[in-house]
């Protein structure tokens, strides 16, 4: 059950005047730990976790956890040949991923280093589900979506889905690599 599942339910059974205090049982927790460990160990080691796992990861954490915030900043786009699959197409260059609100982003590609003014024509993204970001294409149909990979370190990875089915395919298209160890955070 996803945590915005979860957040429903305890609000619901607030209003209703149920007790909304639900902990982990100790067989949950380590699997949730160990799992987590197991995802950003993949990424820190350069690799990239399936779908299933990553989703799985990122619905880990509780509404709030994972905002804008957490993928804010400049990064370098990466495939596994060296150049991103369809939805990343600025590889190999960089991004600038902006916080426009709590959960929308706003990514300014990089091209040699000079910004560009794409953001708002063809990259925002507010459309959330669970702890990820939905990707539509012009007409609406929904095309991939962005997971974070790695909460601590804001790294993720953007799946697609396969040709003519709403499956995801299980490798990432590309994963989104913060430069450096230092946090960039804007100010509205």
């Amino acid at each position: 059950m996803s945590a915005i599942v979860q957040a429903y339910q305890v609000a619901n059974a607030s209003e209703r005047g149920e007790p909304v205090m639900r902990a982990m049982t100790t067989e949950e927790a380590p699997k949730v730990a160990a799992m987590r460990k197991e995802v950003e160990g993949m990424v820190h080691g350069g690799g990239c976790p399936p779908h299933k796992l990553a989703k799985k990861y990122s619905d880990s954490w509780f509404p709030g956890e994972i905002t804008s915030e957490t993928i804010g900043g400049c990064y370098q786009i990466k495939g596994k040949t060296g150049c991103c699959g369809p939805l990343c197409l600025m590889c190999p260059l960089c991004l600038f991923n902006q916080r426009c609100s709590e959960d929308c982003v706003c990514v300014w590609p990089f091209l040699w280093g000079i910004p560009t003014a794409l953001c708002c024509i063809l990259m925002p993204m507010c459309e959330r589900e669970s702890n990820g970001w939905v990707m539509r294409d012009k007409n609406g149909i929904r095309t991939g979506e962005l997971l974070v990979v790695d909460k601590h370190g804001g790294e993720f990875a953007c799946y697609s889905l396969k040709c003519c089915s709403s499956d995801f395919r299980q490798e990432p298209d590309c994963m989104g690599v913060k430069y450096g160890n230092q946090k960039v955070r804007i100010h509205n």
